[in-house]
């Protein structure tokens, strides 16, 4: 189901997920937003940070697993059973995005649409095509909108 609206379900590595959120440079109190946010392990990381975190995944297993493992977070976190193509971001300091390269450039038009300017946007594995990143660590590349 994932894979007809962003990508499978491949899990973020903690050392890229720790990447990611240094390199989007959030403080505690901030909100990051992740966009396929698949068992929540993302989100759990930066929750731990005292970052809050908004995550949308279409999957409904994965939705289930990563509200049964993030609960203990739950001051943190909010989940939706979302497609995240179809909704608006809510107000957000920064946004975590792992998908596959074909949906890269329709995310450029939908954050450019809907993101104040400045926002940093981390992506891991596939850039955005037309952009160049503002840092490179890893697989992981930090844009600002």
């Amino acid at each position: 189901m994932g894979a007809l609206v962003g990508a499978p379900w491949l899990p973020t590595f903690r050392r890229e997920t720790e990447t990611a959120l240094d390199l989007l440079d959030l403080k505690p109190g901030q909100t990051v937003v992740d966009l396929g946010s698949g068992t929540g392990t993302f989100l759990l990381v930066a929750a731990r940070r005292g970052i809050y975190g908004v995550g949308y995944e279409v999957n409904p297993f994965l939705y289930l697993w990563s509200l049964a493992r993030t609960w203990p977070q739950r001051r943190y976190i909010r989940l939706y059973w979302r497609n995240y193509w179809r909704v608006e971001l809510p107000p957000i300091d920064g946004v975590y995005a792992f998908l596959i390269k074909r949906f890269m450039g329709k995310l450029d038009t939908k954050l450019g649409r809907e993101l104040p300017p400045g926002t940093p946007v981390a992506t891991y594995t596939f850039q955005i095509p037309g952009r160049r990143p503002e840092n490179q660590r890893g697989g992981v590349f930090l844009y600002r909108y």
